[in-house]
Order: structure tokens, then C-alpha cells, then sequence
């Protein structure tokens, strides 16, 4: 099961959501946070997160993402309704995070 932080958590900056994940939502160290969307504040999430001691797995639909360039793991997906590939993704992941606002509902709805 993937779970999603909650929703004021994205307010954080990039280190408040990294010591958020492990002294309030309990997820250890050496984990594997996923991150939906490739831009940016990915980018820097992910460069947060290593520091720490976590690993990273993006999501994206574009190679050329900022992200791409710092993440441990990154799936492309080839359609937001690949089913068989966002499972595979949530199964590769401790938690998962949204780098930005305009994720297609039925990627989370599977996710979840």
C-alpha cells in the first residue's frame, strides 16, 4: 500500500518535508519515496531526500525532466492510464509525494 502525506505537508519546504517523513509519518531511513511529477521542485526533493538517507523513484512522462537527472529510480510512464505500470510503481515505493498540482486523478486513485 502507498500512502500519500498529508495535504499541508506540501506547503513545506524541501527539508521540513524530509524531517516531516521521518519523525511524524514514521518512515525510516533507506526508504523509497516516490515522487509524481518530474520538474523541479522534484529535483530538489530528491537531492533533500538522498542527503538523508532515503532513495527516490520518479514518476514522470518526459526523459527530460530536471528530475531525472538526480533520482535513484524513474519510471516513464507511457500513458496515465497504464494501469500495470503505475502498479508496478507504488510497489517500489514507502510513500509517495505529489511534486506538483495537476496529476491526473486516476494516477492517485490507483496509487492508492
Amino acid at each position: 500500500m502507498t500512502y500519500f502525506l498529508q495535504q499541508d505537508y506540501h506547503s513545506l519546504n524541501c527539508h521540513q518535508q524530509i524531517t516531516y517523513m521521518i519523525h511524524d509519518s514514521h518512515v525510516p531511513p533507506g526508504s523509497t519515496i516516490g515522487i509524481l511529477g518530474g520538474g523541479q521542485l522534484g529535483k530538489m526533493i530528491s537531492v533533500a531526500a538522498t542527503k538523508l538517507g532515503y532513495k527516490t523513484h520518479l514518476l514522470t512522462d518526459n526523459l527530460n525532466n530536471p528530475s531525472v537527472q538526480v533520482t535513484n529510480n524513474v519510471t516513464i510512464l507511457d500513458s496515465h492510464t497504464n494501469t500495470k505500470q503505475l502498479l508496478e510503481f507504488a510497489s517500489s515505493i514507502s510513500v509517495a509525494t505529489l511534486e506538483f498540482e495537476n496529476i491526473p486523478s486516476n494516477i492517485i486513485n490507483i496509487l492508492q
